[in-house]
């Protein structure tokens, strides 16, 4: 299930690289929006890094889809200061970025997905 919801994000990611999604917001709320990805970010972090102090694989697998929540939204974060700051010039010349950031993200989106299943598999292996 796992799997198949990192393979749905393709969408909404294909979106934000050909920047298909408008956004109309001013420079304010985009900060803001870039303070709360940052606390988001750190925090998932944390909760990623004591993933590994639990013994309970449901716990391990909440906080492991609460970091690739928070991996999302700094390409949620990337469009809306793109589409923010930049003119229709400047938006052509983000696409190489976008593009590479985005890609990226996702494979490390299902790098984390894969390891985790394979985590939860030999647990469940360990416990028959």
């Amino acid at each position: 299930m796992l799997l198949l919801l990192n393979v749905a994000l393709i969408v909404p990611v294909a979106l934000m690289v050909r920047q298909m999604k408008p956004v109309s917001l001013t420079l304010v709320p985009a900060i803001s929006m870039a303070a709360y990805t940052t606390f988001r970010i750190v925090m998932a972090s944390i909760h990623l890094k004591k993933r590994k102090l639990s013994s309970n694989c449901l716990v391990r697998l909440l906080r492991t889809i609460n970091f690739i929540d928070a991996l999302v939204a700094i390409l949620t974060l990337q469009n809306t200061l793109i589409m923010v700051i930049s003119d229709e010039r400047g938006l052509s010349k983000m696409l190489p970025l976008t593009a590479i950031t985005s890609g990226a993200v996702w494979l490390f989106i299902l790098v984390l997905s894969v390891l985790a299943i394979r985590r939860g598999v030999r647990q469940i292996k360990g416990l028959s």
